[in-house]
């Protein structure tokens, strides 16, 4: 691989952090960063089993993620964990 090419590869990964408080939606590689512990398999699995809400564009290149669809994943998970 060529110097730019990695350059170009890195910098593409750099991306500014998301802020929960405002985003209704992120691209599937902020979820990732926004959910600890879960990789692309399991967040792609998630969102085919409908557990996490997501859509496509018009053009259907680009995927997004309802950000709702992720806080309430994990206070389920908080909530089946909780003593009884």
């Amino acid at each position: 691989m060529s110097e730019k090419a990695s350059k170009k590869r890195r910098k593409k990964r750099e991306r500014s952090p998301v802020d929960l408080n405002i985003a209704l939606v992120v691209r599937p590689q902020d979820a990732l960063r926004l959910y600890p512990g879960c990789g692309p398999r399991r967040l792609w699995r998630m969102i085919n089993n409908g557990e996490i809400e997501s859509f496509k564009e018009k053009d259907g290149q680009a995927r997004w993620i309802v950000v709702a669809s992720l806080k309430d994943r994990i206070a389920r998970m908080v909530a089946e964990q909780r003593p009884k």
